[in-house]
């Protein structure tokens, strides 16, 4: 139950102030952009990066890279699951996980993201986070770059320390670039982000 107590000509005057400094507040903000990580080019200290992406690459940095090109994996529809429209990477995840089963990574969970498709998985005793995603280099067209981004969560005692860190001669990444080179994609390197 409300009270109507009589307002003032000055406590209106306020109240029409405070509600368009808000609202001109919420006119000053920038739009939200779809925001798709291999756009990016994972640079993690990019202003334009949402705060929880830049915070979970901080806590598993450093992040390892693989990129290659191919036409085989949908880089041109749109599926209806998409989260966002750059969120390709659901048939290479589909076609990764049988792959690195059979070599040996135990694959946890495969899930879609903002900026396109995570593999769970464990291998050697440590967790690892894949990511997958795409660009085409022609509009309407598969042909494009695709890379594979591998991470390795830590805790924040992990990171203070110095501890656990995602090195170069993690097995891994021998195993992820065997499997992409045997597949017989063009352009495969390996890099640190």
């Amino acid at each position: 139950m409300g009270l109507n107590l009589p307002v003032s000509e000055k406590d209106f005057q306020h109240q029409n102030r405070a509600r368009t400094t808000i609202q001109a507040a919420a006119e000053r903000q920038p739009k939200l952009r779809t925001f798709c990580v291999t756009r990016w080019r994972s640079n993690i200290n990019t202003k334009c990066a949402p705060r929880w992406l830049r915070l979970r690459w901080a806590l598993s940095d450093p992040m390892k890279e693989i990129t290659f090109e191919t036409d085989v994996f949908n880089l041109t529809e749109e599926k209806d699951n998409f989260i966002n429209p750059c969120c390709f990477g659901e048939d290479a995840a589909d076609w990764f996980k049988p792959q690195m089963e059979s070599a040996g990574i135990e694959v946890l969970d495969t899930y879609q993201e903002d900026w396109g498709w995570e593999i769970s998985c464990s291998f050697k005793g440590n967790k690892y986070f894949i990511g997958l995603g795409g660009t085409p280099e022609t509009e309407g067209k598969n042909n494009g770059e695709w890379r594979v981004m591998v991470t390795k969560p830590r805790s924040i005692v992990q990171v203070l320390t110095g501890k656990n860190k995602l090195s170069d001669e993690e097995s891994i990444l021998g195993v992820l670039s065997g499997i992409i080179t045997k597949a017989g994609f063009s352009n495969v390197s390996t890099c640190s982000a």
